[in-house]
């Protein structure tokens, strides 16, 4: 299984780290080459500028209609949720029916609740208050506190986490991305 990053360094060498424990392979994806032969994709990051260029370098800044189209798997982390989201939007095409508020740079941990990781509570690290504040019906809440504070969907094979699962110390949310792409082959 070959996941592809896109993000900065700093931040690719966080989900390398993870996505090793898990027995799965990493791309650093920083041409259009590189997103062939992927079986899912990452786009995590609190520098949206940064991420944002970098998907328009590769061409992909359109992402609903040239890569993932036809549902790929693809799992936005922290502030790059907000590239994801189609609500809220200016010049970016999203390809998820949700809306995110990014308040401000604020460092928390929460202990979250997501039954779809089991009973054990999950902590959630955030290097920035995000909420995902709004969202069509075909949205599945993995993860809410009150009904304008959700913190982890799912839309099909779309997976939005306004959270850092890397710093967490643990893997059920990377276990969970990865089920889904067991389940898309």
């Amino acid at each position: 299984m070959r996941v592809g990053i896109i993000a900065t360094k700093e931040d690719f060498k966080e989900q390398e780290y993870v996505f090793e424990k898990c027995g799965v392979e990493t791309i650093y994806i920083d041409n259009l080459s590189k997103l062939n032969g992927l079986n899912g994709l990452v786009i995590c990051g609190d520098n949206l500028k940064i991420i944002e260029t970098l998907i328009v370098e590769l061409n992909i800044n359109k992402i609903s209609n040239s890569f993932v189209k036809g549902d790929f798997p693809v799992f936005g982390i922290s502030s790059a949720i907000a590239l994801l989201a189609k609500y809220n939007k200016d010049d970016f095409s999203g390809i998820m029916d949700i809306g995110v508020e990014i308040i401000k740079k604020e460092y928390l941990e929460i202990l979250l609740e997501i039954p779809a990781l089991g009973k054990e509570p999950f902590k959630g690290v955030f290097k920035n208050k995000i909420y995902i504040n709004s969202f069509a019906p075909n949205i599945g809440i993995l993860s809410q506190v009150a009904p304008n504070q959700t913190f982890f969907v799912r839309q099909g094979n779309y997976l939005a986490a306004a959270f850092h699962p890397e710093l967490a110390n643990d893997l059920r949310v990377y276990k969970y991305f990865l089920q889904m792409i067991k389940d898309n082959k």
